[in-house]
């Protein structure tokens, strides 16, 4: 979550991964989920229609793993040219711009990334 988007980055998208990026307002995503009981507990329906999701630009590469700091999101590690990858990525949700960060002493995928102390 970056300035109160939800961004999805990469994945599987049933045949391959994908470079995509999707976000949505985490307000209108929230409004969009309806609760209503299901054999006496509650049940949180998410929407389904795509028009609270956005097209971001896509990912330099099959990224695997980002986190959030100061308005910007960092992508690290994944695929890239059919190798594992280095770099990190970040990504300027004002601009809707990727640049290379640098990059990662070792390639890694399936990394995960935390941000402590923003």
């Amino acid at each position: 979550i970056c300035d109160e988007r939800l961004y999805m980055l990469g994945g599987w998208d049933k045949t391959d991964l994908t470079h995509s990026v999707l976000s949505c307002s985490v307000p209108e995503l929230l409004q969009s989920c309806q609760q209503r009981p299901l054999a006496g507990k509650m049940q949180t329906t998410p929407a389904t229609q795509s028009t609270i999701w956005q097209r971001e630009a896509a990912t330099p590469n099959y990224c695997s793993s980002c986190a959030t700091l100061c308005g910007q999101l960092f992508a690290v590690g994944g695929w890239e040219t059919g190798k594992l990858s280095r770099a990190i990525y970040g990504y300027n949700v004002r601009t809707c711009s990727w640049e290379v960060m640098g990059d990662m002493p070792t390639a890694r995928h399936m990394v995960l990334v935390a941000i402590l102390d923003e």
